[in-house]
């Protein structure tokens, strides 16, 4: 678990708890895994679709870099290979490759750049979605807060409103979605987004 989100998750819950005046004893927190609500829901195909498609598109951009490096340096061996050949020709092709090369990994940093923020914006909906369902149920169950299963030391089962969730979503049951990711049917996903 990194120590820097379990930290910021019990700076959030003292906060919570801090800020509606409540004592520990009154506190009354429920837990769910939030991600593997989102693995299961319907529209995470979309998500994972539109991001290969978008993953996609950036990559013609590199092919074409790349198919230009490749010709520069082709070029630089051939200068390179004429012992006769001129100098100032040969230090221009090795500069125009440097320069290839420099574009092409500035555009794979960009290229990463705009895969997180496309990540971010697809996953957004799917977060409200989850977010709504999850206020819902805490507002009917009397909850104060909910945290994700991921960030917690110690956890009692009878806090455990992930079922709720996925019953209102109409989502598989939870023994059913750990099969399923077990199985590794869902092998890779789990990264493809950010809490």
């Amino acid at each position: 678990m990194n120590i820097n989100k379990l930290k910021t998750s019990l700076i959030a819950l003292a906060f919570i708890l801090g800020t509606l005046g409540l004592n520990a004893q009154n506190a009354r927190i429920g837990h769910m895994d939030y991600q593997a609500i989102i693995l299961d829901m319907p529209q995470f195909k979309v998500y994972i679709d539109s991001l290969k498609a978008y993953s996609e598109s950036l990559e013609k951009n590199l092919v074409q870099i790349q198919d230009e490096y490749e010709v520069q340096f082709r070029k630089v061996k051939k200068l390179e290979e004429n012992p006769t050949g001129n100098r100032e020709l040969l230090e221009l092709a090795r500069e125009t490759l440097r320069s290839t090369e420099m574009l092409f990994q500035q555009e794979m940093q960009r290229n990463q750049e705009r895969m997180q923020i496309k990540r971010e914006k697809l996953l957004e909906p799917l977060k409200k979605i989850v977010d709504d369902a999850v206020e819902s149920i805490a507002k009917e169950k009397g909850f104060t807060a909910v945290m994700d299963v991921n960030s917690l030391i110690y956890k009692r089962d009878t806090d455990d409103i992930e079922e709720l969730v996925r019953t209102k979503l109409k989502l598989i049951n939870k023994a059913e979605s750990k099969q399923k990711r077990d199985s590794g049917m869902m092998d890779g996903m789990q990264g493809l987004f950010n809490d």
